[in-house]
């Protein structure tokens, strides 16, 4: 009886963490592919933006919150700001409810435009409409 009660206890923990092992090796892989989908849009954004300055990209400088504010206007992302404001950092940019697509083209046409990013601070957030980003950077006139 005893030698039964032990065998079903082997068994019934093989199970368990064999189960465990299947669980563990699923979230693996499922950090894996976001962070390959991570690595893809860095990618991207890099061979988007180049090296190019604002003279070679034919955008001419000016002002960081006129170029910021043209930029927000061109791309329809007006609703989606939160916050645009000058501090002796460089500029504060707050965005919600970001699509990943827009997200690069408001990066590309800040960089294209002769401004860098100073500090970045990206969010993803679940709604109603799915998994949508929110952006938080601080935006500085190349030297």
């Amino acid at each position: 009886m005893l030698l039964m009660l032990m065998v079903i206890l082997v068994w019934g923990g093989f199970f368990y963490f064999h189960h465990k092992t299947d669980e563990i090796k699923g979230k693996e892989e499922l950090q894996e592919n976001r962070f390959m989908d991570l690595l893809a849009m860095a990618g991207e954004y890099r061979a988007r933006t180049g090296d190019k300055g604002p003279e070679e990209a034919g955008i001419p400088g000016g002002d960081p919150v006129e170029l910021i504010s043209e930029a927000l206007e061109i791309l329809s992302l007006k609703q989606n700001l939160l916050q645009l404001s000058v501090s002796s950092s460089g500029v504060t940019l707050q965005l919600k409810d970001l699509y990943g697509d827009q997200m690069m083209n408001l990066l590309d046409r800040i960089t294209r435009a002769g401004l860098d990013t100073d500090s970045l601070e990206l969010r993803a957030v679940n709604t109603e409409s799915g998994r949508l980003l929110d952006l938080s950077l601080i935006v500085v006139k190349r030297e």
